[in-house]
Order: structure tokens, then sequence, then C-alpha cells
């Protein structure tokens, strides 16, 4: 299973269920029961705007031919995204299908805006530049399948947003039948060990919960049913990932009335027993620079987030209004390097990402 092809889409569902809808047991703003409710049929358009900053740094020193630096390359996009409630239980159990338009994506202050499309066709030309017409065709299908259909997935969530199933249709992904049944399971038991959202009692402004994903577990859980991730498990030295909430009051947004909630979470993740692994066969295979020879002989990994914001809920119509969110990664890679007949030499890059902003906003 080719896991570079699970779609984006995924993480998107994921942080979606956090910010949906929540309605009151009770009419009036004093205590609010958080609850995700709809109608089959139900359809909410949102638009989606993103901005994002990244900045890059290898020192190659003394290998200055590894040296590469640029600082604060902006992107921004802006995508629309639906979300249809196609059946709910009658415990209340909602399934959600999620379609995600293309988005428009620009860079440094929009000198050069173009659509996910865009960037695959300009991928696929420069791909298929040195293969036969044969090896160009299966290449431009192969991408053709890749892009259909992966902006569209359907879930099913508990009204109190803990998810209990997920939907791709992976076949449109140019995986194998097989292929598409492993990530089908994969997910499925990734999806359903993800936790509620909402608490069980009612909050109020001042009230305050958190909601923890548990990795190493979640992965222990998949590796029991999937034996070739087991070797993994100790070396991923997965995080476990906590968001806190917080009951802001109530804000005007448009003429209406919503109660805000704050969020925030921040972590950070070693990978190094991971990258040594990795790194032990690339040693054995000695490569040139400038005329020079080096070996790998070690990697380091490391990083570090935070992001905060918060959501606004219509209490009396089930629904969310607005999400706003704030997010910095940072990562740092080390590759130790030997030159040969030389002494070890570090090879360090630093790779910063700031999601300056990411606003999604129903439609009127």
């Amino acid at each position: 299973m080719n896991l570079r092809r699970i779609p984006a889409t995924l993480l998107a569902a994921i942080f979606t269920i956090a910010a949906l809808a929540a309605s009151p047991a009770q009419a009036g703003p004093d205590s609010v029961q958080l609850r995700m409710k709809g109608k089959k049929g139900d359809e909410h358009v949102y638009t989606q705007k993103e901005k994002s900053t990244v900045s890059m740094t290898i020192t190659g020193a003394p290998v200055p031919e590894l040296k590469i630096s640029f600082e604060d390359l902006v992107m921004r996009s802006v995508t629309e995204m639906t979300m249809k409630v196609e059946d709910v239980s009658d415990a209340g159990d909602l399934t959600l299908r999620m379609s995600v338009g293309e988005p428009e994506i620009s860079f440094s202050g929009g000198v050069f805006p173009f659509t996910q499309s865009d960037m695959m066709n300009m991928i696929t030309e420069l791909a298929t530049q040195q293969m036969s017409g044969r090896e160009a065709k299966m290449f431009k299908q192969e991408m053709e399948k890749a892009m259909s259909g992966q902006n569209e997935i359907a879930f099913t969530v508990t009204d109190r947003g803990k998810p209990l199933s997920f939907d791709i249709p992976w076949d449109q992904q140019g995986l194998s039948k097989r292929e598409a049944k492993q990530a089908s399971e994969m997910m499925n038991m990734i999806f359903s060990s993800l936790p509620s959202t909402y608490p069980e009692r009612p909050v109020r402004p001042g009230d305050s919960w958190a909601v923890s994903y548990d990795l190493p577990e979640m992965l222990n859980t998949i590796a029991a049913d999937a034996p070739q991730i087991g070797m993994f498990t100790g070396m991923l030295n997965l995080p476990v990932i906590t968001i806190e909430f917080e009951v802001d009051g109530y804000e005007m947004f448009e003429g209406r009335e919503y109660m805000k909630l704050n969020f925030r979470t921040e972590g950070g993740w070693d990978l190094g027993a991971m990258l040594g692994m990795l790194s032990a066969p690339l040693s054995q295979s000695p490569f040139e620079i400038s005329g020079r020879q080096f070996r790998l002989t070690g990697l380091d990994f490391d990083m570090a987030w935070k992001s905060e914001g918060y959501m606004l809920y219509d209490y009396r119509k089930s629904m969310n209004a607005k999400s706003f969110s704030d997010t910095t990664v940072i990562v740092e890679f080390n590759g130790m390097l030997r030159e040969s007949g030389g002494e070890k030499l570090t090879w360090p890059m630093q790779v910063r990402i700031e999601q300056n902003s990411l606003e999604l906003v129903e439609l009127n």
C-alpha cells in the first residue's frame, strides 16, 4: 500500500468534525449541550481561506553546494467545501459527505495563481518528457485516477463528534483492489479510535475540557490487526496530542449571536529512532558532491507545533458559522556525513511553516 496516495481530505475531515455543529438541550444561552445534529438532506457550503508562510534554511558548510535558504514564501489559497447530511440513525449518528472544490492557490501576493489541476498538469508534463509514448500515456492515466474523487469523502460520527467510520473511493486513487481494501481497513481503524470532541455535560462561559489523541495507543491497536506495522510502533515515538477547549462567552457575527469556543494545542515529535534505522542502509552507499565522496552516517529529526484559534457555534440552528486558527510548525533535521578520509560533518536544516490563518466560514 502506498501511503503517499492517502488524500489530504482525510486531515480536513478530522479537523472539520470539531467544527461542524452544536445545539442546546434547552433554549437560551445560559448553557449549551454541544451536539452535532442535522436532518437527512441538510447541506452547508463553506469557504476556506488559508494563508501560510514558509521559511527554509539548509546550512551546507563545509559543503557550500548543499546550502539553500529562503524566507517568507507566502502561499494563499481559497477553497469551497460542501457538507451534506446523507443519513441520521435512530441513535443520532450522522453520515456526512464532504466535497472539497479545487483550491485556487497563489504565491507571494498573487504573482502566480493556479489551481490544483494546473499543478498536477505541470507535474505530469515534466515527468513524461523523457518517457516513451506508451509510458507517458500510462503515467497520465495513473495521475487522472489519483486525482478523480480524491476531494470527496464520507464519514459517520456520533452526536458528540466521535468518528465511527470513514469511506473514500480508494479504487479511484490508482490503487489495486487489494491495496484499496487495505487502505480502507486501516483508515477505519484509525478513524474509529479517535475520541469524542464534545463533553457529555452542558457547558457555559468559563467552562473548559480537553480532548486527547493518543497516537501510540492508536498505532498499537492497528498493529494488533496489521503485524507489518508492529515493527514501527516503538521507533515512531508518536506523541499524545491534546487539544484544550474553553467557552469564551458569546460573540456577534453578521447580526447573530454565537457561542465562542477557544482551542489551543502544542507539542513535539522526535523521530530519531526511526530515522536511525532508515539511515543504516544509506550509509553503505557513498555519494559525490563536487568531486568529494561522502557517506551518510546518521539522521536526526525534531518537530514542534503550536496552534490556537476559535469556533463560533449557532446554538439555535445546530451549525458552525465560522472557525479560525493560527498554527506554527518548526521542523529541524540534521544529517550526519563523513567525507572519505575526513572528519564527520553535520548537515543541519530547519523548515518553519506558519499557517498564519485558516478560516472556515459558512456562506449565507
